[in-house]
């Protein structure tokens, strides 16, 4: 099996970590963006009530794509305050299933 250097696994570590900020949610208008490059699914729910507290959302954005979605900021039902959680893979590793978004 091939193995990797010490310092080649911890740059391709961080080189991770760095992407993970070409997805980016705003919360006043409920909006993902996509800057990675490449085709993302993203994932998400809510927690402390809100829409998608039992159940999870998605959307699937292309490089430079923006997707809105308004249930986001919605109670349904629930009362009080909630944040939102998401997270995301490129497309064609969770299409693979090689990759599963977590929270």
């Amino acid at each position: 099996m091939f193995k990797l250097p010490a310092i080649s696994a911890a740059v391709i570590v961080l080189a991770a970590q760095g992407a993970s900020a070409c997805v980016a949610y705003d919360g006043p208008t409920d909006t993902f963006t996509n800057t990675c490059g490449n085709e993302v699914f993203v994932q998400y729910r809510t927690v402390g009530g809100g829409c998608y507290a039992a159940e999870r959302g998605s959307v699937t954005l292309k490089d430079g794509e923006s997707k809105s979605d308004p249930l986001l900021s919605e109670t349904c039902g629930s009362s009080g305050t909630f944040r939102v959680d998401w997270a995301w893979c490129d497309y064609q590793d969770w299409k693979s299933g090689s990759c599963k978004p977590k929270f």
